[in-house]
């Protein structure tokens, strides 16, 4: 009997299956420009066997990675470190078969340096009740923003340690560090004349505790790795915040990534 019941339930149809996938990403593009809107695009699939239709959540999530520096002036893409620039999701009605769904406008500002690979990744996940195959309801992918003309950008603020990079943000009280910073200027040109400034604020008296500028001129696709004056100390513990902006006299397309901010966190010194 136990091998009977086994033959006969081994047959009932599952009419609770259906499946949510998604099948591509629209949009955002391999490339797209910096300073446009784009609206993402995402396909999905969806098979139900008792129902035509489901509420289905998805989700997209956009970031990019932080640039580093090393200690000869080199940058380079940090994978550890990234940026959320868009995360949002929508619920809505599918229905068998493919279904375009459509997400609020994002507008990308930074642009991808072309030297160090690509820098923005795109995560889409599709969530159904009682959904199986969820292996397929993820996709990743990554894409280029490309920089449009007349754009400078920060790609990198920082602080050095003699040659040695600063990288986990505390720095010590009485040593003395050089500020650094990197520019860039879009492949599609022109040739730009520009000012870096660089400030450091003490965060808890909300005094300026460092402003230094250099003139500098980059040709189209140039970057640059800025020294400011080296010899900056500071003898009080606590946060400060370390600003870079650069400033021209001609037009500037995208402001927003014109200035870079970072925190770093003195204390004791060691002894």
């Amino acid at each position: 009997m136990f091998i009977a019941y086994l033959m006969v339930t081994g047959c009932v149809r599952n009419t609770d299956y259906q499946s949510a996938s998604v099948v591509s990403i629209v949009q955002p593009q391999d490339t797209i420009i910096s300073g446009q809107s784009i609206q993402p695009v995402i396909n999905l699939s969806y098979v139900g066997i008792s129902n035509n239709s489901t509420v289905c959540t998805l989700s997209v999530r956009i970031w990019r990675y932080k640039v580093k520096m090393d200690s000869l002036g080199f940058i380079s893409m940090d994978t550890i470190q990234s940026i959320v620039e868009y995360d949002t999701f929508v619920v809505s009605t599918i229905t068998t078969g493919i279904n375009s769904m459509r997400l609020p406008a994002w507008c990308p500002f930074w642009s991808d340096i072309y030297l160090i690979g690509q820098h923005h990744k795109v995560e889409v996940i599709a969530h159904i009740v009682n959904g199986l195959h969820r292996i397929n309801n993820i996709l990743l992918d990554n894409f280029i923003v490309k920089a449009r003309n007349y754009d400078l950008q920060v790609n990198y603020v920082g602080l050095f340690n003699g040659n040695d990079v600063i990288f986990d943000d505390t720095i010590s009280i009485g040593v003395p560090y050089r500020p650094v910073s990197n520019v860039s200027n879009s492949p599609l040109g022109p040739t730009v004349t520009f000012r870096s400034w660089y400030k450091i604020l003490r965060l808890l008296s909300s005094i300026v505790v460092y402003s230094r500028y250099l003139d500098g001129t980059l040709q189209p696709g140039q970057d640059t790795c800025i020294y400011y004056q080296s010899g900056w100390a500071t003898y009080d513990t606590g946060f400060y915040k370390v600003t870079n902006w650069i400033e021209t006299r001609g037009v500037d397309s995208i402001p927003g990534n014109s200035l870079m901010d970072r925190y770093f966190y003195a204390k004791p010194t060691k002894r």
